[in-house]
C-alpha cells in the first residue's frame, strides 16, 4: 500500500462543487410534463474533488487547489474535502460556489445542469505554484483555474495528466489542455472514433491516451509504436456512475507511483497494468452513491 505522506505528491488543479443528484427511471422528454424522482441526494461534486478523493483513497498524498464562494455550498465542500491525505487550498471568490443539478438514470445516462459556475478568485497563480512545487504528477482539470495550472507547468518537470471528458474534437477550450498534456484520459461519448483521435495525438508526441467506455472497459494507446491496449470493465453492481472517470484516472496515477515511475507510461505493459488499476478503482466510485465511498465513511481501498 502507498503510504500517504511518504508517497510522491500529486497536485490537482480544478473545480469542486456541491451538487443535487436526481435519479429518474428515464431522462425527461423535451416537452412539458411531470416526472417523479426515484431518489435524490445532495453531495460533493467536481472532477478535481473526485480525483483528490480517489487518490487519497489509494494512499496518495494530494495537493488540491480549488475555488469556492461565500455561501453554504462552500461550507459543505470544505467539510467534504476534510481528509488527512488531501491538502486543499480553497481560493475564495465572491458569490455562489459551483453547483450542479444532475439528472441520472439507472443506465448511467446523465444530464448535468450548471446552477452556478465557479466564482473568480485572486491568488490563483501563487496557490498553483505552491501546489506543484515538488509534485511528481500534475493534474490540470478543465476550468479557468486549470488554465492557470497549465501556465505554470514549465515550473515543474512533472508529467501533466489531463481529463478531457466527452471532448468532441472540435471545441476550442480543451485545446491548450491537450497541447500541454503528457497523458490524456477521455470518455467515448463525444466522438465516434476516440481511438483514432488519441492515436493521432500519440503519433504527434503525446505519451499515452486512454478512452473509458463504460461497461465495455477502456482502450488506450501508448509510446512511439502507438501500441493499442484494451482492458475489460470490472463486473460490479452499479449504484451511481458519478466519479467513475475520476477514479479511473486516480487508479492509473497511483499504479505508476507504485511502479516507481510516477505519471509515466512508456509501453503497452505499463499502460495495461495502469488501466487495470484504473478499472479496479472505478468500481469504488460506481459502488457508492457519492463521488467516493470516503464520503459515506467507507474504508480506504487496500493495495499491495
Amino acid at each position: 500500500m502507498i503510504e500517504g505522506n511518504a508517497a510522491p505528491r500529486v497536485a490537482v488543479i480544478g473545480p469542486s462543487s456541491w451538487n443535487m443528484l436526481v435519479r429518474l427511471e428515464q431522462l425527461p422528454r423535451p416537452s412539458p410534463h411531470t416526472v417523479f424522482a426515484t431518489s435524490h441526494l445532495e453531495t460533493l461534486g467536481g472532477t478535481s474533488a473526485g480525483k483528490a478523493l480517489h487518490l487519497a483513497d489509494l494512499g496518495v498524498d494530494v495537493a488540491l487547489v480549488t475555488v469556492v464562494g461565500r455561501d453554504d455550498r462552500a461550507r459543505r465542500i470544505r467539510a467534504a474535502l476534510d481528509h488527512p491525505g488531501i491538502h486543499t487550498t480553497f481560493l475564495e471568490g465572491v458569490g455562489a460556489s459551483e453547483g450542479h443539478l444532475n439528472l441520472m438514470t439507472p443506465r448511467g445516462e446523465r444530464v448535468s445542469i450548471y446552477l452556478d459556475g465557479s466564482p473568480e478568485a485572486s491568488g490563483v497563480r501563487e496557490a498553483v505554484d505552491v501546489a506543484i512545487a515538488g509534485a511528481s504528477v500534475v493534474v490540470c482539470d478543465l476550468s479557468a483555474i486549470g488554465v492557470a495550472g497549465l501556465d505554470r507547468l514549465d515550473a515543474t518537470g512533472a508529467p501533466a495528466w489531463v481529463d478531457i471528458h466527452d471532448y468532441d474534437g472540435v471545441a476550442e477550450f480543451q485545446r491548450p489542455f491537450i497541447s500541454a498534456a503528457d497523458v490524456i484520459i477521455m470518455n467515448g461519448d463525444g466522438m465516434s472514433d476516440p481511438l483514432a483521435y488519441l492515436g493521432t495525438l500519440v503519433r504527434d508526441g503525446l505519451s499515452a491516451g486512454v478512452c473509458t467506455l463504460g461497461s465495455d472497459g477502456a482502450v488506450g494507446i501508448v509510446g512511439p509504436a502507438a501500441a493499442i491496449v484494451r482492458v475489460p470493465a470490472v463486473p460490479t453492481t452499479v449504484v451511481d456512475t458519478n466519479g467513475a472517470g475520476d477514479a479511473f484516472m486516480a487508479g492509473m496515477i497511483a499504479q505508476t507511483i507504485r511502479a516507481g515511475h510516477p505519471g509515466l507510461l512508456r509501453d503497452a505493459d505499463e499502460l495495461r497494468t495502469a488501466m487495470a488499476a484504473g478499472a479496479a478503482q472505478a468500481v469504488r466510485a460506481i459502488g457508492s452513491a457519492h463521488l467516493s465511498p470516503l464520503l459515506e465513511g467507507g474504508r480506504p481501498a487496500r493495495r499491495s
